[in-house]
């Protein structure tokens, strides 16, 4: 068994994207503020494992996969049933 992917900043940002949410609204699902936020998707500020595992946790919800680097970089990708 594989362990978790990291969330990365760009992950995060571009997770946020495909669902078509702000910062603010990311933020309001979870514990996050919304300049703690920035500054992560910014690469500007590290979050706790605990903190980026409830990140995650809200957008897998919706639908988000987080990909494994396979030799390209990480990526994301969504996935809608419906």
């Amino acid at each position: 068994m594989y362990a978790p992917v990291a969330l990365t900043p760009g992950q995060c940002r571009a997770a946020r994207e495909l669902l078509g949410w702000t910062t603010w609204r990311l933020s309001g699902r979870t514990t996050v503020s919304v300049p703690r936020l920035r500054q992560f998707e910014a690469g500007k500020r590290d979050l706790s494992p605990e903190t980026l595992s409830a990140l995650r946790a809200v957008l897998e919800a919706e639908g988000v996969t987080f990909e494994r680097d396979d030799g390209s970089g990480r990526g994301v990708r969504l996935a809608r049933n419906g």
